[in-house]
């Protein structure tokens, strides 16, 4: 009657491991593409904001430059 029971167990353990290599399996090959070409679109995104920023910034400093430099120059002439 006890093997009967160990017999079961095993059974029921080699399902439970099929279900978790299937789900493993799953997360392995499916999610985890998906994870990535996300993880892909969200860098681009940051990588174009990255170069809008500079961009602002280098207008700013220009505009900055300018002004003072076109104060001078107007006084100049």
């Amino acid at each position: 009657m006890a093997e009967k029971k160990i017999e079961d167990r095993v059974e029921e353990n080699t399902q439970m491991l099929k279900v978790i290599e299937r789900d493993i399996d799953k997360i392995k090959n499916n999610h985890l593409f998906h994870i990535e070409r996300d993880m892909d679109g969200i860098r681009k995104t940051v990588d174009k904001m990255d170069a809008r920023m500079w961009a602002i910034l280098l207008l700013l400093i220009t505009a900055s430059i300018g002004s003072i430099f076109g104060d001078k120059l107007i006084s100049l002439l």
